[in-house]
């Protein structure tokens, strides 16, 4: 029978904690939006975003709302791996419901769609969760394999770009990190993960005696959640699905090229290395899928095919406000869908 997590006893620290946690990511996006827009001419951008042609950015619409069906068949295929599937009515809803509460609070709607596909799924929430991390983990290598495609065809451009921009800063405060922690805490991480092998291996033995206790229940459902993608049962489906999702991400963007004069000419080359540039920036946890980080790195990288930043910036905004727009309508619209098709019980 399907279940619901229980969401009374919420202390007065939990809801402080919970609220930092949105301040600061607000906060931080808002900053990152000042830093992209400083020093342009922000009349000139408007401008721009006034005078393009929406019929594009409809299209991309369209495509997006067939992507995001796509990433809802594809999801109801790992939780049929687990044993049980679940109508594609309730995944999407649910679906679209999370990406709705990731635009106002990052990472909370990988939780909450897995608490409301729990309305129908008589799965556990862990076993649920597992799925969504094995999908982040599956377009991860996807973004890699999208960005080195881009490097491969387009090295001489862009070989400059990822090294200046991207990795050269980034490795610098890694290693800067790195070389000031005491050698102690490398010691303490070996045993804690040698440490986290023996219970592991423990734990499954008494797996076997039916003696483990609710923590190990809820690492095991996890789990099996994660390794959901090799105990699919139309794993060529699935793969298909994940290649057409990928295609569509870059016809999402692509397609807004067309809807101001100057980024109209940019090659299908251009558009795979955009979107995977646009991909990292989407990717900083701040509201709004990655608000001013997807902005400027967007625009940066519309810099290197000799387009302007005050046009690659409005391109930007048009992308970005339009498909956060969709989030919030579509999104919005299946939280209240998914409310009023399964209410919640009383007392549940």
């Amino acid at each position: 029978m399907p279940h619901e997590l229980s969401s009374s006893g919420t202390s007065p620290w939990m809801k402080f904690w919970k609220a930092s946690q949105w301040l600061f990511y607000l906060s931080f996006g808002l900053v990152m939006l000042y830093l992209a827009f400083r020093g342009t001419d922000v009349a000139a951008i408007g401008k721009s975003i006034a005078q393009a042609d929406y019929r594009w950015v409809g299209l991309s619409l369209l495509v997006t709302f067939l992507c995001h069906l796509a990433r809802a068949w594809r999801w109801n295929l790992l939780i049929e791996a687990l044993g049980e599937g679940v109508r594609f009515r309730t995944v999407f809803l649910s679906m679209m419901s999370g990406y709705f509460v990731n635009t106002a609070v990052p990472r909370l709607g990988e939780i909450s769609r897995c608490m409301l596909i729990q309305r129908e799924s008589p799965q556990p929430f862990a076993k649920l969760l597992g799925t969504v991390v094995t999908e982040r983990i599956i377009d991860l290598v996807m973004l890699f394999l999208v960005l080195m495609s881009a490097l491969v065809f387009q090295f001489d451009l862009l070989a400059g770009f990822f090294s200046d921009q991207l990795f050269s800063p980034l490795m610098l405060k890694v290693t800067g990190i790195l070389s000031k922690v005491p050698i102690w805490i490398y010691a303490g991480a070996a045993i804690a993960l040698a440490f986290g092998i023996y219970y592991r291996l423990k734990a499954k033995e008494k797996a076997k005696e039916e003696k483990i206790g609710k923590l190990e229940e809820l690492a095991f459902q996890l789990e099996e959640g994660l390794l959901s993608a090799l105990r699919l049962k139309r794993s060529v489906l699935f793969i298909l699905l994940t290649l057409s999702i990928w295609v569509m991400y870059f016809f999402m963007t692509y397609l807004c090229f067309f809807s101001i004069p100057a980024t109209s000419g940019l090659s299908v080359g251009a558009g795979l290395a955009l979107v995977g540039i646009g991909s990292l920036g989407r990717s900083v946890p701040v509201q709004a899928g990655g608000m001013g980080a997807y902005h400027w790195i967007l625009a940066q990288g519309l810099l290197l095919y000799g387009i302007a930043e005050t046009d690659g910036l409005a391109l930007a905004t048009i992308i970005h406000a339009t498909q956060t727009l969709f989030y919030l309508v579509t999104g919005g619209v299946c939280l209240a869908l998914i409310s009023f098709f399964y209410p919640k019980k009383s007392g549940s």
